[in-house]
C-alpha cells in the first residue's frame, strides 16, 4: 500500500518522528545523553572551597591547662557565675544550694588571633563559715594557677572577707600572692539602690593586691565571661614568658 511517505511495507520506509527499518542508525547513544547537568560541577567547587577552609583554619592547637579555685563568702553568686560562664550564659540556678566542699567545672577558652586554647579547670569552693577553714579547703587550692574572688555588691561583709580569703589563699602559697580576678557580681543591684560597694572601692581594692576587677551579673548574664577569658589570657601570656625566658637561656 502506498502513501505520500511511500510504500510503507519497503524497508527504507521512514514515518515522520519515527526511523525506518531501514534508516541510518543512530550514531552511538547520543540519544541517550541527558542534557548537562551542573550540579557535578557545583559540588567540585564546593568540595574545593572546602578544602581551602581547612587550610586556614585546621592548624595544630596548643591546649594550656590552668587550675582556677573561686573563692568568696556563701551567696555571693559564685556558683552561678561559673555556671553561666560554662553554659555559655544558659544555665542560671534559679533556687540557691548551699556548695558543700567544693564543686568542680571545666571550661575551653579560645585565645584570639592564635592557635591556644586554655582549658581551665574551676574549683568553686564552699564559703560557708562552717566549712571555709583553711585545713578543709586548701586540698582544692593546691596547685591552683590563679584565683577568682568574688563578692556580692549588695552584701557590705562579704567585701570586708575578701582580705581574709586572700590570706587563707597566701598561707596555702608561703606567703606568696596568686594572680587572679575580683569580681563585683550582682551589679543589676546597682539601679535598683541596693549597691552597698560603690566600683570605686572595689577597684582600689583590687588594684591594691594586684588583681583585676570585674562588674558582673550572673543573673542577667552580664560580662560573666570576661573575668574567666582574662584569666585565661594571663595564662597564657606567663606561659609565653616563660619559653622566652628558656629560648634565652638557651641562646
Amino acid at each position: 500500500m502506498s502513501s505520500k511517505y511511500g510504500d510503507r511495507n519497503s524497508p527504507n520506509s521512514r514515518m515522520p518522528g519515527r526511523p525506518g527499518r531501514g534508516g541510518p542508525p543512530p550514531r552511538g547513544n547520543q540519544q541517550n545523553v541527558p542534557p548537562p547537568n551542573n550540579n557535578e560541577e557545583e559540588f567540585e567547587n564546593a568540595a574545593e572551597k572546602a578544602l581551602k577552609s581547612m587550610e586556614t583554619t585546621h592548624r595544630n592547637m596548643l591546649v594550656l591547662r590552668q587550675k582556677v579555685i573561686v573563692v568568696g563568702e556563701y551567696a555571693t553568686g559564685k556558683t552561678a557565675l561559673v555556671k553561666m560562664f560554662t553554659t555559655g550564659g544558659h544555665s542560671f540556678p534559679k533556687n540557691y544550694v548551699m556548695t558543700i566542699g567544693c564543686e568542680f567545672s571545666v571550661k575551653m577558652v579560645d585565645i584570639p588571633n592564635s592557635n591556644v586554647q586554655v582549658e581551665q579547670y574551676l574549683f568553686d569552693t564552699s564559703g560557708q563559715k562552717v566549712y571555709n577553714q583553711r585545713q578543709m579547703l586548701q586540698k582544692y587550692w593546691t596547685n591552683a594557677s590563679a584565683c577568682c574572688l568574688v563578692y556580692d555588691v549588695s552584701n557590705r561583709d562579704s567585701f570586708l572577707a575578701l582580705g581574709q580569703w586572700l590570706n587563707e589563699i597566701k598561707a596555702t602559697r608561703r606567703g606568696s600572692n596568686m594572680p587572679g580576678v575580683l569580681v563585683a557580681n550582682k551589679c543589676d543591684l546597682q539601679s535598683s539602690g541596693r549597691q552597698a560597694i560603690d566600683s570605686d572601692e572595689g577597684r582600689q581594692f583590687a588594684q591594691q593586691h594586684d588583681l583585676q576587677f570585674f562588674e558582673t551579673s550572673a543573673m542577667r548574664g552580664i560580662d560573666v565571661e570576661k573575668p574567666f577569658n582574662a584569666l585565661a589570657d594571663m595564662f597564657h601570656k606567663k606561659y609565653e614568658n616563660s619559653v622566652q625566658n628558656v629560648k634565652d637561656m638557651v641562646l
